[in-house]
C-alpha cells in the first residue's frame, strides 16, 4: 500500500506541475483501436486477481464477530480504496512511461521506480514481496476454511475437517501450499491467472444461482446479511458473459484443460459426497495423518472416522 501511495501521489504531482512530456502522453490516449469482446473478457480474467480479496472476506464470514455490519462495510470501503489506488497508479504509469515501455516491462512498478526514484528502487521489490506475503496469508486463511467446511459436509476426506491445538485446519492449509506450488512450477503465471479466473467466475455463477434458490425456497432462513438482488442478477449476467464468450469467439486448448479440470472436480464430488465411495486405505491414512499433524475432529463435527462410526 505504501508503494502504491508513493506512485499515485508522485503521478499527480508530475501532472499538476505541468511537465509537457508527462502531459502529452494523455493527448492521444483514446486514439487506439477499441478492443474486441474477447479482449475485454481476457482483461476481466487477468484483473480478477486484483480484487479477489473481497471473496476471501466472504469465505471467512463464520469467523467474523458481527458479519451483518462488518462484511458490507469492508466490501464497500475496501473495493473503493482499491479501485481509486489502481486508477491513480495507472495514471502515474502513463505519465512517466511510454506505452511501449509498459508493455515490454516485466514489472511496471519497478520500471517506474527506476525512472523516477532510482535510489530507492529496492523499495518497490520489498513492497511487492510484502504484498505477496499478505496475499499468501489471506489465501491460506480463506482456502483452508473452505476445505474445512467442505470436509464437514462430506465432500472431502474426513482428515480435512480436523483442527490442531490452535483451532486451525492445518491439513487443508498444507494441501493448498502443495497444489499451489505444483501449479506455479509447471505453468506460467499468466496462464495460471486465467485458469483460476475462469474457475472463480464459474463458482461465482453457481453461488448466485444457489443464493437465488435459497432466497425463494427458504425466505425465512436466518441470514447474517442479505445480498442486494440487482447485484446478484448483474453477477449472473457478467459470469455468463465471461465464461462463454472466450469459448465461442476464440476457442483454444486452454479452454479444454479448464473444462476437463472442472469435470474432474465434479467426478470427485460424485464419488465422495453423492455416492459415498472412497478407498478403504483412506481410514488408515487418516489415523496416521491425525497422529502426524496432531489434529482432532472439531467440537461441532463427528468424533469418529465416518466408516468406523458404529452408528
Amino acid at each position: 500500500m505504501a508503494v502504491l501511495c508513493l506512485i499515485s501521489v508522485t503521478g499527480i504531482v508530475l501532472l499538476v506541475t505541468g511537465d509537457k512530456e508527462n502531459v502529452t502522453r494523455f493527448e492521444n490516449g483514446l486514439d487506439a483501436e477499441l478492443p474486441d469482446v474477447s479482449q475485454i473478457v481476457e482483461a476481466f480474467l487477468q484483473v480478477y486477481y486484483s480484487y479477489v480479496g473481497s471473496s476471501l472476506l466472504i469465505n471467512i464470514a463464520g469467523e467474523i464477530k458481527n458479519p451483518t455490519n462488518t462484511i458490507p462495510k469492508s466490501l464497500i470501503s475496501g473495493l473503493s480504496i482499491v479501485m481509486v489506488f489502481y486508477l491513480l497508479t495507472n495514471i502515474s504509469y502513463v505519465a512517466v512511461l511510454t506505452p511501449q515501455e509498459i508493455i515490454s516491462s516485466d514489472s511496471v512498478a519497478v520500471t517506474w521506480m527506476y525512472r523516477v526514484f532510482p535510489f530507492i528502487q529496492w523499495a518497490t521489490s520489498l513492497g511487492i514481496s510484502a504484498a505477496m506475503m499478505n496475499c499468501l496469508s489471506s489465501g491460506l486463511l480463506s482456502g483452508s476454511r473452505i476445505i474445512y467446511a467442505a470436509s464437514q459436509d462430506g465432500q472431502l476426506p474426513f482428515i480435512y475437517s480436523m483442527l490442531n491445538d490452535h483451532h486451525n485446519p492445518v491439513v487443508g492449509a498444507i494441501l493448498i501450499i502443495i497444489l499451489s506450488s505444483i501449479a506455479i512450477i509447471i505453468s506460467k503465471l499468466i496462464y495460471l491467472m486465467k485458469y483460476v479466473g475462469l474457475g472463480a467466475w464459474c463458482i461465482n455463477f453457481l453461488n448466485m444461482i444457489g443464493l437465488l434458490k435459497m432466497r425463494y425456497q427458504k425466505p425465512n432462513l436466518p441470514r447474517p446479511y442479505k445480498v442486494w438482488l440487482p447485484f446478484v442478477f448483474g453477477t449472473i449476467v457478467l459470469s455468463v458473459f465471461i465464461i462463454f464468450i472466450p469459448v465461442i469467439l476464440s476457442p483454444n486448448i486452454e479452454h479444454v484443460y479448464q473444462v476437463v479440470f472442472l469435470f474432474c472436480g465434479l467426478l470427485c464430488y460424485w464419488l465422495q459426497a453423492h455416492f459415498n465411495r472412497h478407498a478403504v486405505c483412506f481410514d488408515t491414512i487418516t489415523c496416521y495423518w491425525q497422529l502426524f499433524f496432531n489434529v482432532s475432529p472439531s467440537e461441532d463435527g463427528d468424533n469418529l472416522i465416518p466408516s468406523l462410526n458404529p452408528d
